[in-house]
């Protein structure tokens, strides 16, 4: 077996000398290749590859601006919820103009301005026409839609109410009245309905007897008090009434079933429900 000492392996000035010129030239082909590559780019590959890096940055500063959008209209949001309380006569304007995503974004703050009394507000019966045909074209997923659009109904029903409808303070009639049997008819006989004013009267729609539907019914200038209780209704109209829903966060099938096809009536003073 051989040792090769480190002072034989080393190299000799004319070798280093020449590893030296090896190196170099490889370097300069090197760079002279990266550079034709470069060239051979233009002109079409130099728009191409700016066309390019353009592009790459485009989408981040798009990407940017549409989160820094985002942002900035929930913050709006935000702001309008507070000054519904103050200025719901301006708020609910600026709502009337707002573009769907925006005003999707703001049904907290048309909830608040549905919560203040009607004097402050001074509404004009074209925005809540207006409003009305938004609502139907938004998203009903939200979880701030319903309780938004029952406080919506009861706040433009009243707004566009005949003066003779009933206060909420009034006593109110059980809608079960209008079926209920009277205790001294029996079971099967035939008997007469009397029935109880039906127009300038406070009902509360709480419950029915069973299988009963309301049916054919024409309610004029009252006030319609709604449960979280099913009530099967065909063909009942609505004159001038004010409808008044319960303040529930989440409101029930029913409720929203009921919301729905009061929004589907153009005109809040005469509403007609076919099925409930």
């Amino acid at each position: 077996m051989e040792f090769f000492c480190p002072e034989e392996m080393a190299l000799n000035q004319q070798d280093r000398d020449w590893v030296k010129l090896t190196v170099g030239e490889s370097l300069r082909t090197h760079s002279r290749g990266r550079m034709e590559r470069v060239k051979s780019w233009s002109p079409l590959g130099s728009v191409v590859a700016i066309a390019l890096f353009v592009l790459l940055q485009w989408g981040q500063y798009v990407e940017f601006r549409t989160h820094t959008g985002d942002r900035l209209d929930s913050i709006e949001a935000g702001l309008r919820v507070l000054q519904a309380a103050q200025i719901p006569g301006k708020v609910l304007k600026e709502l009337v103009n707002l573009p769907p995503k925006k005003f999707a974004l703001n049904l907290p703050a048309l909830r608040k301005v549905a919560e203040q009394p009607i004097k402050e507000v001074q509404a004009e019966p074209v925005a809540l026409t207006e409003i009305t045909k938004r609502l139907r074209s938004t998203d009903q997923a939200s979880q701030e839609y319903w309780p938004t659009v029952l406080q919506f109904l009861s706040f433009a029903s009243t707004v566009k109410s005949d003066p003779r409808v009933p206060p909420r303070s009034a006593p109110a009639i059980s809608i079960y009245e209008l079926f209920k049997r009277p205790s001294n008819i029996p079971p099967g006989s035939a008997w007469a309905r009397k029935l109880p004013p039906m127009s300038e009267t406070v009902y509360l729609f709480d419950s029915v007897p069973e299988d009963t539907v309301v049916r054919n019914f024409h309610f004029v200038r009252c006030r319609i008090i709604f449960t979280s209780t099913p009530i099967p209704m065909e063909n009942v109209t609505f004159e001038d009434c004010v409808f008044d829903f319960p303040g529930t966060e989440v409101p029930n099938n029913y409720l929203q079933r009921a919301g729905e096809a009061l929004l589907a009536n153009t005109n809040i003073q005469n509403v007609t429900i076919t099925a409930l």
